[in-house]
């Protein structure tokens, strides 16, 4: 059952700098979307198998009780792979925006939500993925995953079989001979970060002229793009509040000029109510995953659905 209406964040009330832990948070309803035969489908089972594919391509299954939480598949994916940060990773599954045309895009599991209840019906795949990109990647990996280059292990074509971006190179390789993987994982990430679209959560959208636009939102604020290309940015200091109803996104924020500070709205349309929720939530979880010491108080308990 997912649910989609209308929202408020207040930044400036919520903000007091420095990181702490993305929050869950939710909207009032408006709408309802349901879907019947899923339930029909899963009601007879008492266990719940869910398929994590993870970074390399590889599988994994995990079973649980029907009436799992989000959280309880988190736990075990990360306990499997045995990994320390979890905050920064997630679980993204195919949701259906779209039921007339069939539009969908990825959406991430919400630790607090029965697995079933948001996934709707089987089978129950999902994705392991960064959900949270530092702000500080392809020759550099390769020292980091197989060390220094040596004409005697390393055989011609040695890079065939280790994918990492396209036409990658040998030669750059052999270039980092020396470093150690930890040195060159960092080098590979100050590489990565000044991509354009490095850490960025995109949506579609549209502008006030009914223009194609990309709406993404990363550790430092929300940007809008256009053929790849940043028009403007919102950084989160002068981002005062963050509002949606239905596919109507707004944008609040502060401006200076010579010292006196006023208010100003960027608005935009995005292609559906549920993909308008869903940037809003992921604005709300960017900036207090980065921005906050404490998540912001949580919404009455009747919000919760």
């Amino acid at each position: 059952m997912i649910r989609f209406g209308t929202g408020t964040y207040n930044v400036r009330d919520s903000e007091d700098v420095i990181p702490f832990k993305a929050a869950t948070v939710e909207s009032s309803p408006a709408n309802t979307l349901t879907s019947s035969s899923s339930v029909k489908s899963s009601a007879s089972s008492s266990t719940l198998k869910c398929i994590v594919t993870f970074l390399d391509d590889t599988e994994h299954e995990f079973d649980f009780n029907k009436h799992a939480l989000g959280e309880e598949l988190l736990e075990k994916v990360f306990d499997h792979l045995e990994l320390v940060e979890k905050d920064f990773f997630g679980l993204q599954f195919v949701y259906v925006v779209d039921v007339e045309t069939a539009g969908s895009r990825m959406r991430w599991i919400d630790p607090k939500k029965s697995i079933k209840r948001q996934m709707m019906c089987p089978p129950y795949h999902l994705f392991f993925k960064v959900k949270f990109y530092v702000s500080n990647p392809s020759s550099y990996a390769a020292q980091s995953e197989l060390g220094d280059y040596s004409p005697d292990e390393h055989k011609e074509n040695y890079l065939d079989k280790f994918h990492i971006v396209p036409h990658q190179s040998a030669s750059l390789t052999r270039h980092h001979t020396g470093q150690f993987p930890a040195d060159a994982e960092y080098k590979f990430l100050e590489v990565a970060k000044t991509l354009p679209l490095y850490g960025f959560d995109l949506y579609e959208a549209k502008d006030n002229d009914k223009l194609d636009i990309l709406v993404g939102v990363n550790c430092n604020g929300i940007s809008i793009f256009k053929n790849d290309i940043i028009l403007t940015s919102f950084p989160w200091a002068i981002i005062v509040k963050l509002s949606f109803k239905k596919n109507f996104f707004n944008v609040q924020m502060k401006e200076y000029d010579n010292g006196n500070s006023k208010d100003a709205v960027y608005a935009f349309n995005a292609i559906s109510p549920p993909n308008c929720k869903m940037l809003w939530k992921s604005c709300i979880e960017h900036h207090t995953f980065f921005r906050l010491i404490a998540p912001p108080t949580a919404p009455q308990k009747s919000l919760f659905h």
